[in-house]
């Protein structure tokens, strides 16, 4: 328990009152007869009072403050706050130099956080061109004016899968030669790759088609044949297929085997996810 300053003032009139200056271990007798009168403090500690006092006069500690709050004002954080609204990716080092702070960048993120900022990982996503955005935002539009529901739309793509197998650690033992510690195993320069295409629909998936290679026109037809027409059987109604703007999707023959076929291409605005 902390002592008053009262009790500081009691306990050095007691020790320079009864002048225990030629006893051997003066600070444990007076810290015991303190006691008596309700002053609890140890050997050590009034030693440490008794010194302090005569050398510099004093009996309590500084009022301890807060070194980064007399750096960062109430203006301060104001500003850091007004910056975070305008831009959420600024760093402590660039609040540092642009509002010539000279609290470290470790307060400042630390300030931030008690304004309620939290630091997390950014999130990407595409990004739309001011031309796009109006066609996209005029289709939207229209989808909810008619109640959009995508009961008879295809919706198809294709990706890349790298066939691959690696691990941090491996089993050994230390009489197999072949994988003892520091054994290398092979591995090739590029991985396998596969590319497949695929589509989606509220009535079910359409096949996976498998192929290697580039891809043109004529390929895409070989996709077209064995993956989607097929699939049209479960749209008797009509359809509509969705897929991007790739030059092998939009090309003349890939529009004329399109027409050809019965398949409904359906146009989406530039940038669209499907």
């Amino acid at each position: 328990m902390r002592l008053t300053n009262q009790q500081r003032i009691d306990a050095i009139i007691f020790f320079n009152k009864n002048k225990f200056n030629g006893i051997k271990y003066k600070y444990f007798v007076v810290s015991k007869a303190l006691k008596d009168i309700n002053i609890h403090i140890s050997a050590l500690g009034l030693r440490n009072l008794i010194n302090k006092y005569k050398n510099t006069g004093l009996i309590g500690n500084k009022k301890r403050t807060s070194h980064s709050q007399r750096l960062i004002s109430n203006r301060g954080l104001l500003s850091l706050n007004e910056h975070l609204h305008k831009n959420a990716q600024y760093t402590s080092s660039k609040f540092k130099d642009e509002l010539v702070l000279t609290a470290s960048t470790r307060s400042i993120t630390r300030y931030c956080n008690k304004l309620g900022w939290k630091k997390i990982r950014t999130r990407y996503c595409q990004l739309v061109s001011p031309n796009n955005r109006i066609k996209r935002f005029i289709y939207a539009c229209c989808a909810k004016i008619f109640n959009e529901n995508y009961h008879d739309s295809i919706h198809a793509d294709e990706c890349t899968v790298e066939l691959r197998r690696t691990t941090i650690k491996t089993w050994y033992k230390s009489n197999m030669p072949s994988r003892a510690a520091g054994g290398k195993v092979g591995k090739p320069k590029h991985n396998t790759k596969v590319h497949l295409w695929g589509g989606i629909s509220r009535r079910g998936l359409t096949d996976l088609v498998i192929f290697e290679g580039k891809m043109n026109s004529a390929g895409f037809q070989d996709i077209l044949t064995v993956g989607l027409i097929p699939f049209l059987e479960n749209f008797p109604e009509g359809h509509r297929f969705f897929q991007d703007g790739d030059p092998k999707h939009t090309s003349n023959e890939t529009k004329n085997f399109m027409t050809i076929h019965g398949i409904n291409n359906y146009p989406m605005p530039p940038e669209s996810p499907v």
